[in-house]
């Protein structure tokens, strides 16, 4: 997904701003809660009982990694995920740009009927993102709004998209393109 040649319309979505802010600055609070308690009873340990306690080397590399590396990893991960939407010459792809960018989904147009750009509600049609229920299948990350493409055999896909009118319009657009040709 990374040549723009022929892209008729691409949406980058993250999901939650809000809520990835504040899971980061929880995962870094208690990361630096958990530091902070490790040398308080390290050091409680060493008044209480006198003399040293020496430097297990390994113990202290597991217990900074458990406690400031991992949490500031799963920030990282929070922080690039994304999931990018593209409609191209040779059709709609939809995929997580994390962390295997290579492995989207390409959406087949063979046998389309109709796109509309629609409310959902998530209940009603996908038990979640990227999950089947029924005839339809679901990519979608968050919002209300969706393009929705019916096929002749009675199966949907809806797509996700904060853009819903825009997307629906470039697949229209790439549908009668196929059909004309």
């Amino acid at each position: 997904m990374s040549s723009r040649e022929g892209v008729r319309f691409r949406e980058v979505q993250r999901p939650l701003p809000r809520l990835r802010k504040w899971l980061a600055w929880g995962l870094l609070g208690i990361a630096v809660f958990n530091l902070g308690l490790m040398v308080v009873v390290r050091l409680w340990y060493q008044r209480a009982f006198g003399g040293s306690l020496g430097v297990d080397v390994s113990m202290a590399f597991r217990t900074v990694f458990e406690t400031l590396i991992l949490p500031l990893l799963v920030i990282a991960l929070l922080w690039v995920e994304r999931a990018v939407t593209e409609v191209r010459d040779d059709g709609v792809r939809v995929c997580d740009d994390w962390p295997l960018i290579f492995l989207g989904t390409k959406i087949s147009l063979e046998g389309a009927v109709s796109v509309e750009a629609r409310r959902y509600r998530r209940s009603d049609y996908y038990l979640g993102r990227r999950r089947r229920r029924g005839k339809g299948k679901g990519y979608l990350l968050y919002g209300d709004r969706c393009a929705r493409i019916d096929y002749a055999d009675g199966r949907h896909v809806a797509i996700g998209s904060q853009r819903a009118e825009e997307l629906a319009e470039a697949i229209r657009g790439l549908i009668k393109e196929k059909g004309d040709g």
